[in-house]
């Protein structure tokens, strides 16, 4: 009797204890989370890497500013069109009418 009342005791204690297996448990979420977000962070570093390796070189900072800040080289021009403010019936070669026979 004493015996399985020792055994259910410490059977009780290591669910239920303090280093149990509710505690290893919870440990092993925590662990698959922590692995979860050191991924995230390795991926978004290896893309950060990527971005500078690609900022260190000239012509791709070079397309940067022209597209994003809007810089020409000396004499170079933009030519800006707006289509939206041309009316939808206007044309600058107008179609010309169908001939009947």
């Amino acid at each position: 009797m004493v015996f399985i009342t020792v055994t259910i005791f410490f059977l009780i204690l290591t669910i239920f204890g303090d280093e149990g297996l509710i505690k290893l448990r919870k440990l092993y979420a925590l662990r698959d989370l922590v692995s979860q977000e050191n991924r995230e962070l390795f991926q978004d570093n290896q893309r950060l890497l990527e971005e500078a390796h690609r900022l260190r070189q000239p012509a791709f900072t070079e397309r940067l500013i022209r597209d994003n800040l809007g810089y020409v080289k000396p004499n170079e021009y933009i030519l800006i069109l707006d289509e939206q403010k041309r009316k939808p019936q206007e044309s600058p070669n107008p179609a010309p009418s169908p001939v009947k026979l």
